[in-house]
Protein backbone atom coordinates (compact mmCIF):
# COMPACT_ATOMS: atom_id res chain seq x y z
CA UNK A 1 0.00 0.00 0.00
CA UNK A 2 1.49 3.18 -0.97
CA UNK A 3 2.59 6.04 1.73
CA UNK A 4 0.17 9.06 2.30
CA UNK A 5 2.92 11.27 2.92
CA UNK A 6 7.29 10.25 3.55
CA UNK A 7 7.13 9.28 6.71
CA UNK A 8 10.53 10.68 7.98
CA UNK A 9 10.51 14.45 5.73
CA UNK A 10 7.30 15.00 7.48
CA UNK A 11 8.72 14.21 11.40
CA UNK A 12 11.61 16.36 10.76
CA UNK A 13 9.44 19.21 9.59
CA UNK A 14 7.16 18.65 12.50
CA UNK A 15 9.73 18.94 14.85
CA UNK A 16 11.29 22.18 13.03
CA UNK A 17 7.89 23.79 13.24
CA UNK A 18 7.15 22.91 16.46
CA UNK A 19 10.14 24.30 17.62
CA UNK A 20 10.17 27.88 14.96
CA UNK A 21 6.23 28.16 16.65
CA UNK A 22 8.31 28.05 20.14
CA UNK A 23 10.52 30.10 19.52
CA UNK A 24 7.55 32.97 18.21
CA UNK A 25 5.34 32.30 20.95
CA UNK A 26 8.29 32.82 23.61
CA UNK A 27 9.44 36.14 21.98
CA UNK A 28 5.65 37.27 22.18
CA UNK A 29 5.76 36.71 25.74
CA UNK A 30 8.98 38.52 26.34
CA UNK A 31 7.42 41.30 24.40
CA UNK A 32 4.85 41.54 26.93
CA UNK A 33 7.13 41.17 29.57
CA UNK A 34 9.17 43.81 28.21
CA UNK A 35 6.08 45.99 27.89
CA UNK A 36 5.35 45.83 31.22
CA UNK A 37 8.79 46.94 32.41
CA UNK A 38 9.08 49.70 29.97
CA UNK A 39 5.82 50.61 31.49
CA UNK A 40 7.00 50.67 35.20
CA UNK A 41 10.09 52.56 34.12
CA UNK A 42 8.55 55.36 32.70
CA UNK A 43 6.14 55.77 36.22
CA UNK A 44 9.58 55.83 37.73
CA UNK A 45 11.14 58.49 35.39
CA UNK A 46 7.79 60.96 36.28
CA UNK A 47 8.49 60.74 39.32
CA UNK A 48 10.47 64.34 41.35
CA UNK A 49 14.22 64.33 42.02
CA UNK A 50 14.79 62.77 45.59
CA UNK A 51 18.35 61.83 47.20
CA UNK A 52 19.51 58.17 46.43
CA UNK A 53 18.53 55.89 49.53
CA UNK A 54 21.64 54.97 51.69
CA UNK A 55 19.85 51.34 51.02
CA UNK A 56 18.28 49.80 47.81
CA UNK A 57 16.50 46.71 48.69
CA UNK A 58 15.40 46.12 45.06
CA UNK A 59 16.88 48.10 42.57
CA UNK A 60 15.02 47.71 39.94
CA UNK A 61 12.55 49.41 41.78
CA UNK A 62 14.95 52.41 41.39
CA UNK A 63 15.23 52.02 37.68
CA UNK A 64 15.16 55.69 35.73
CA UNK A 65 14.16 57.21 38.92
CA UNK A 66 15.35 60.75 39.12
CA UNK A 67 18.20 60.81 42.11
CA UNK A 68 20.67 63.53 43.46
CA UNK A 69 23.79 62.91 44.91
CA UNK A 70 26.37 65.45 46.67
CA UNK A 71 29.79 62.88 46.50
CA UNK A 72 33.66 63.26 46.33
CA UNK A 73 35.39 61.15 43.27
CA UNK A 74 38.02 58.63 44.19
CA UNK A 75 40.37 56.65 42.24
CA UNK A 76 40.56 56.72 38.28
CA UNK A 77 37.93 56.85 35.99
CA UNK A 78 37.04 54.09 33.62
CA UNK A 79 35.85 54.56 29.63
CA UNK A 80 33.32 52.46 28.12
CA UNK A 81 32.10 52.59 24.42
CA UNK A 82 29.08 54.62 24.27
CA UNK A 83 26.97 57.00 21.77
CA UNK A 84 26.43 60.79 22.87
CA UNK A 85 23.18 62.77 22.80
CA UNK A 86 23.07 62.95 19.35
CA UNK A 87 24.47 59.69 18.42
CA UNK A 88 28.10 60.00 17.47
CA UNK A 89 30.12 56.86 18.67
CA UNK A 90 32.56 57.13 21.49
CA UNK A 91 33.26 56.46 25.18
CA UNK A 92 31.15 57.29 28.10
CA UNK A 93 33.17 57.99 31.17
CA UNK A 94 32.59 56.34 34.14
CA UNK A 95 33.85 56.65 38.01
CA UNK A 96 33.40 55.69 41.80
CA UNK A 97 32.25 58.39 44.09
CA UNK A 98 31.89 58.40 47.41
CA UNK A 99 29.13 60.15 49.62
CA UNK A 100 29.45 61.35 53.40
CA UNK A 101 27.34 58.91 55.36
CA UNK A 102 26.97 56.04 52.75
CA UNK A 103 28.61 52.33 53.29
CA UNK A 104 28.37 51.79 49.38
CA UNK A 105 30.05 53.93 46.70
CA UNK A 106 28.27 55.10 43.95
CA UNK A 107 29.38 54.69 39.95
CA UNK A 108 28.35 57.48 38.20
CA UNK A 109 28.14 58.10 34.24
CA UNK A 110 29.55 61.02 34.04
CA UNK A 111 29.02 61.26 30.30
CA UNK A 112 30.14 61.36 27.03
CA UNK A 113 33.09 62.21 25.69
CA UNK A 114 35.41 61.00 21.77
CA UNK A 115 37.35 58.20 21.12
CA UNK A 116 40.62 60.72 21.20
CA UNK A 117 39.98 61.80 24.08
CA UNK A 118 42.00 61.69 27.67
CA UNK A 119 40.38 59.59 30.81
CA UNK A 120 39.63 63.16 33.09
CA UNK A 121 41.45 63.40 35.94
CA UNK A 122 38.51 63.23 38.26
CA UNK A 123 40.34 62.21 41.70
CA UNK A 124 39.33 64.26 44.56
CA UNK A 125 36.58 66.55 42.95
CA UNK A 126 33.14 67.08 44.71
CA UNK A 127 30.17 67.53 43.24
CA UNK A 128 26.12 67.49 43.21
CA UNK A 129 25.08 65.00 40.50
CA UNK A 130 21.38 64.57 39.25
CA UNK A 131 20.49 61.92 37.50
CA UNK A 132 18.97 58.54 36.68
CA UNK A 133 19.07 55.88 38.72
CA UNK A 134 20.07 52.24 36.30
CA UNK A 135 20.42 49.11 38.07
CA UNK A 136 23.36 47.00 36.91
CA UNK A 137 23.28 44.51 34.51
CA UNK A 138 25.07 41.03 33.67
CA UNK A 139 26.94 40.77 30.77
CA UNK A 140 25.43 39.09 27.90
CA UNK A 141 26.19 35.91 26.29
CA UNK A 142 27.42 37.78 22.83
CA UNK A 143 29.75 40.15 25.63
CA UNK A 144 30.98 37.47 27.39
CA UNK A 145 32.33 35.87 23.98
CA UNK A 146 33.68 39.04 22.47
CA UNK A 147 35.30 40.23 25.90
CA UNK A 148 33.16 43.13 26.01
CA UNK A 149 34.95 46.23 27.99
CA UNK A 150 31.12 47.48 29.10
CA UNK A 151 31.75 48.98 32.74
CA UNK A 152 30.70 46.73 35.62
CA UNK A 153 31.04 46.19 39.67
CA UNK A 154 33.81 44.40 39.38
CA UNK A 155 35.37 47.52 37.42
CA UNK A 156 35.82 49.40 40.61
CA UNK A 157 36.83 46.34 43.06
CA UNK A 158 40.05 46.18 43.98
CA UNK A 159 39.57 43.43 46.05
CA UNK A 160 41.02 44.80 49.19
CA UNK A 161 39.13 43.57 52.37
CA UNK A 162 38.59 47.59 53.75
CA UNK A 163 37.35 48.65 50.14
CA UNK A 164 33.51 49.25 50.79
CA UNK A 165 30.86 48.16 48.37
CA UNK A 166 29.50 49.21 44.77
CA UNK A 167 26.06 50.22 45.43
CA UNK A 168 23.76 48.18 43.75
CA UNK A 169 22.31 51.13 41.12
CA UNK A 170 24.74 53.52 38.89
CA UNK A 171 23.54 56.92 38.25
CA UNK A 172 23.58 58.56 34.79
CA UNK A 173 24.12 62.09 35.40
CA UNK A 174 21.94 64.93 33.99
CA UNK A 175 23.90 67.75 35.37
CA UNK A 176 26.94 68.06 37.55
CA UNK A 177 27.98 71.14 39.66
CA UNK A 178 31.22 71.28 41.02
CA UNK A 179 31.42 72.20 44.71
CA UNK A 180 35.15 71.86 45.16
CA UNK A 181 37.82 71.18 42.37
CA UNK A 182 37.68 71.92 38.85
CA UNK A 183 34.66 71.86 36.38
CA UNK A 184 34.22 69.01 33.59
CA UNK A 185 35.12 70.37 30.32
CA UNK A 186 34.32 68.39 27.37
CA UNK A 187 32.33 65.49 28.94
CA UNK A 188 28.92 66.24 27.82
CA UNK A 189 26.01 63.79 30.42
CA UNK A 190 23.33 61.89 28.43
CA UNK A 191 21.46 59.46 30.45
CA UNK A 192 19.45 57.03 28.38
CA UNK A 193 15.90 58.15 28.00
CA UNK A 194 13.07 55.61 28.63
CA UNK A 195 11.40 56.24 25.10
CA UNK A 196 15.29 54.95 23.82
CA UNK A 197 14.87 51.47 25.02
CA UNK A 198 13.58 49.55 21.58
CA UNK A 199 11.34 46.25 22.39
CA UNK A 200 12.21 44.38 19.07
CA UNK A 201 10.67 40.90 20.36
CA UNK A 202 7.55 41.75 17.96
CA UNK A 203 9.76 41.76 15.40
CA UNK A 204 11.41 38.58 16.31
CA UNK A 205 8.24 36.93 16.77
CA UNK A 206 6.99 37.49 12.90
CA UNK A 207 10.73 36.14 11.73
CA UNK A 208 10.05 33.22 13.62
CA UNK A 209 6.46 32.56 12.45
CA UNK A 210 7.99 33.48 8.76
CA UNK A 211 10.41 30.87 9.32
CA UNK A 212 8.04 28.44 9.78
CA UNK A 213 5.33 29.65 7.29
CA UNK A 214 8.14 29.62 4.52
CA UNK A 215 8.69 25.96 6.10
CA UNK A 216 5.46 24.46 5.51
CA UNK A 217 5.49 26.53 1.71
CA UNK A 218 8.73 24.37 0.84
CA UNK A 219 7.38 21.14 2.33
CA UNK A 220 3.84 21.42 0.42
CA UNK A 221 6.31 21.77 -2.62
CA UNK A 222 7.91 18.48 -1.93
CA UNK A 223 5.11 17.07 -1.22
CA UNK A 224 3.20 18.01 -4.26
CA UNK A 225 6.49 16.85 -6.14
CA UNK A 226 6.59 13.44 -4.15
CA UNK A 227 3.16 12.36 -5.17
CA UNK A 228 3.33 13.19 -8.56
CA UNK A 229 6.65 11.06 -8.34
CA UNK A 230 4.63 8.21 -6.69
CA UNK A 231 1.73 8.54 -9.51
CA UNK A 232 4.58 8.49 -11.70
CA UNK A 233 6.05 5.39 -10.38
CA UNK A 234 2.22 3.25 -10.15
CA UNK A 235 1.12 4.35 -13.64
CA UNK A 236 4.77 2.92 -14.95
CA UNK A 237 4.06 -0.87 -12.60
CA UNK A 238 0.64 -0.85 -13.97
CA UNK A 239 1.80 -0.60 -18.03
CA UNK A 240 4.75 -2.94 -17.60
CA UNK A 241 2.19 -5.08 -15.75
Amino acid sequence: MPRIVPVLPTLTVAVLLTVLCSLGFWQLDRMRQKEAMLARYHANSLAAPAPLPRQIADPQSYAFRAVQLDCAFEGPAHLSPGSSPNGRAGQHVYALCREEGRAARVVVDLGWVPFQADVPLIAGLRARIEGIARPWTEHTFVETLSGSARVSPQTFQSGGEADSPIAPVFVQARTIAPLEGASLPGIQPSPLQVEAIPNNHRSYAIQWFAFATILLIIYGVYLARWRRLQAAGANDTVRRS
